[in-house]
């Protein structure tokens, strides 16, 4: 399991002096690659992703870096609910250099029960014999209906929320905690999707619209969403996503920045 790390409401870092390792630019993120994420409580069933960069790694000959990151996750009594072992990791340095990007991320299960909790993670450079470690404490909040997992795609992997014009983008993301109608047993859920231009106003006259299948089975509690979204002009845009449970009345709304570049 390639489980990560939780949001940064307490930065704690083992002090590091100049030349040795340090963890830094890290930021809580709407998936791997994606838009700063807006605060540290999740939803069971949500997912939440830190990246940062490890600077001062001993680099060989050959560019490689040698380094192991480990986890754990833990309650609010301090109780280990999770524990990885460091897992022995390489990467080439292709452009030079002493710094390199990683990411951790931890999955709330739809059971998890509300509450603080911590996650660690504990990197090490395996030539250098040096390490250091990353905190976070995050907020499950009780079961409700919810926006979770969103991340940017290009249909296939992570991508982030910068492309070029003519690019494809995918937004993905899951709904859950909804409800069901009495008669036909089925959720009855419409997301809108807005994009504003740097000066706040909304690109089109109405928001796009999406709705639910027919015919979900009972089984599932949570539904996958794939919105796509092209590129068609350079500019600065948000992008804001509201989902509305039309049995419960409830909503939930997200939004993140879209950068778009002319490519010359």
């Amino acid at each position: 399991m390639w489980a990560t790390l939780a949001l940064l409401t307490a930065l704690q870092l083992t002090p590091a002096q100049a030349g040795q390792l340090r963890l830094t630019n890290d930021r809580a993120t709407y998936g791997k690659h994606g838009a700063t994420r807006a605060d540290n409580k999740l939803l069971p069933g949500d997912s939440f992703v830190v990246q940062f960069d490890i600077e001062n790694v001993e680099v060989g000959k050959d560019g490689k870096v040698l380094y192991s990151i480990g986890l754990e996750f833990l309650d609010a009594k301090d109780q280990v609910k999770f524990k990885q072992s460091p897992q022995d990791m390489e990467i080439t340095n292709v452009f030079g250099g002493n710094r390199i990007p990683a990411f951790a991320e931890v999955e709330i299960g739809l059971d998890t029960p509300p509450g603080e909790y911590t996650f660690k993670v504990q990197v090490a450079d395996r030539r250098a014999k040096t390490s250091q470690t990353l905190v976070r404490k995050f907020e499950v909040l009780p079961k409700d209906f919810g926006i979770l997992r969103l991340q940017t795609t290009n249909g296939q992997t992570p991508a982030p929320p910068i492309g070029v014009v003519g690019q494809d983008l995918v937004i993905d993301f899951a709904t859950a905690g909804f409800g069901r109608d009495k008669t036909r047993k089925q959720p009855n859920i419409l997301v809108e999707m807005n994009v504003l231009d740097d000066a706040g106003k909304p690109t089109l006259e109405e928001p796009m619209k999406y709705g639910t299948e027919k015919d979900v089975p009972e089984s599932y509690l949570s539904l996958r969403w794939l919105i796509p979204l092209r590129l068609n002009r350079p500019g600065k845009f948000t992008v804001e996503l509201k989902a509305t449970d039309q049995v419960s009345k409830k909503t939930s709304k997200v939004s993140f920045p879209v950068t778009v570049l002319e490519q010359k």
